[in-house]
């Protein structure tokens, strides 16, 4: 009901301003665009971000493992621990972040809803709200009679006047669509996933052996972290060949970090 309001009188601004007409159904357009892509955005999120932190967190665990000069065999059940424990902390995470998100969004909306119906009107902290409602859809171009129409239709409904001050003025936003069970399981296989790249080699030895298993780790692992910084710019915007670099030289940065530091705990533990 609300959203027709908005229309209906967004409609009767447009009309007497015919030159900002194209201007604003595109950025409507753009709106609407943001809208329809934002879960399968969060979703891919959860996937690359997933993805990447277990890629990286067991290439480290392998490079560590292997600079202080452990078995093969030990390194593959060392990192399968790490990528299934990891995994099912990275998982618990990512639920207990939009749950969170979700139960602060319902906190505030109902903190909200019961300031406003406790208003009586005309009092100063009724004048204060309006004032509040007037300047925020006076920013987005509503003027005049138009404007006071806008206002006077959404403090009618004091749910919704509750819900825009939440979500439109102050920017807090209701992930509605957004699964916390969902998320947790989208980490848990992209971590698992991601976490299985670099021990393919080792496994692979046990079948068929082979010289030099590491760095056949280190190729995998790198090639693979450079296609996941390229990817994630679907998502960060950024130029694709900047984002695939940046995630190569700091994988190989922690990669070695972890190898010396492998080497370093060799030589102190006896």
């Amino acid at each position: 009901m609300l959203y027709k309001i908005y229309i209906f009188f967004k409609s009767l601004f447009l009309e007497k301003k015919k030159k900002r007409k194209i201007k604003s159904e595109k950025e409507d357009n753009n709106d609407s665009d943001k809208n329809n892509n934002k879960n399968n955005n969060v979703s891919i999120r959860e996937l690359v971000f997933g993805f990447n932190d277990g890629l990286v967190t067991t290439f480290t665990v392998i490079a560590g493992f292997t600079g202080a000069v452990i078995s093969n065999r030990i390194i593959i059940i060392a990192a399968l621990i790490n990528a299934i424990s990891d995994g099912l902390s990275m998982a618990f995470g990512a639920w207990l972040s939009t749950k969170s998100e979700n139960e602060t969004f319902k906190a505030i909306l109902e903190e909200e809803k019961k300031y406003i119906k406790s208003l009586k009107k005309n009092s100063s902290q009724y004048k204060v709200k309006i004032l509040e409602l007037k300047e925020y859809f006076k920013s987005i171009g509503f003027k005049g009679k138009t404007l006071d129409d806008v206002v006077k239709n959404i403090v009618v409904d004091k749910n919704n006047w509750a819900e825009i001050v939440v979500r439109d003025i102050k920017g807090i936003e209701f992930k509605n669509n957004h699964n916390p069970y969902k998320d947790s399981v989208f980490m848990f296989l992209a971590f698992l996933f991601g976490a299985f790249m670099p021990i393919i080699p080792y496994i692979v030895n046990e079948i068929y052996t082979f010289n030099n298993v590491f760095f056949y780790s280190i190729f995998i692992s790198l090639f693979i972290a450079f296609l996941v910084g390229a990817f994630k710019t679907k998502i960060t915007k950024q130029n694709f060949l900047k984002s695939g670099f940046e995630t190569f030289f700091i994988a190989a940065l922690l990669m070695i970090i972890s190898y010396y530091l492998g080497v370093l705990m060799n030589f102190i533990v006896p």
